[in-house]
């Protein structure tokens, strides 16, 4: 506190934690909210016979999963971060190489800062694996 104070100044510090405690709640509340839009949506789609569901991360596919078992449904995530947290779901995702995807985008950085070429054209594209879970 007294070294982000001394930075910040008492007044900016107390702005930003006003702010973050704002913050925090607006995020819980929507949290909430969306789960349950999310959970209204998922259950108006089985009715009218959808059986798979691809949700662009993993994590978004954690909030529909414990439905799963009500229904006949397959459900697929895309980012493949599930199956590295312990109290995640096992879900089946489209997973990449983040760190090669990182480096590639760093490389390519350096090379248009130093040779700019404004009509140049970049498409990068990679390679992507099917995690099997158990979704």
């Amino acid at each position: 506190y007294y070294y982000t104070v001394d930075w910040m100044g008492e007044d900016l510090y107390d702005a930003y934690t006003r702010y973050m405690q704002k913050s925090n709640q607006l995020q819980s509340e929507y949290a909430d909210n969306s789960q349950e839009i999310l959970k209204d949506v998922y259950e108006a789609l089985v009715e009218k016979g959808y059986k798979g569901f691809f949700f662009f991360d993993d994590q978004l596919a954690s909030f529909i999963i414990k439905y799963q078992n009500e229904y006949d449904i397959s459900i697929i995530g895309f980012n493949g971060v599930s199956r590295f947290y312990e109290y995640a779901y096992n879900i089946t995702s489209i997973e990449a190489d983040y760190s090669l995807m990182a480096k590639e985008a760093v490389d390519l950085l350096i090379s248009q800062i130093n040779n700019y070429d404004e009509n140049e054209k970049i498409i990068k594209m990679f390679d992507t694996n099917l995690y099997l879970g158990n979704t």
